[in-house]
């Protein structure tokens, strides 16, 4: 499958930042209303889960609202 990460792009300078990086497949980035928060979708932990990473500090957490099951989730939505 590969491994995919976020990249983020500033349009003005065109400079990239990764925002992620893990061997796992990191996909479907959604931010948060204020611009701290990113949730995606990864398999870093084995299983297809959701990640909540802070921008600020660069602390993440799971989301395993199925426990141990994969979830079926792509294209996140912020609201």
């Amino acid at each position: 499958m590969g491994n995919f990460d976020i990249w983020a792009i500033d349009v003005e300078s065109k400079k990239l930042s990764q925002l992620t990086l893990n061997p796992a497949l990191d996909e479907s980035p959604a931010f948060g209303p204020d611009g701290k928060y990113m949730a995606f979708v990864s398999t870093r932990s084995g299983k297809r889960s959701i990640w909540i990473k802070n921008l600020q500090t660069q602390g993440m957490i799971e989301l395993c609202p199925f426990g141990k099951e994969n979830i079926e989730c792509k294209d996140l939505d912020w609201k």
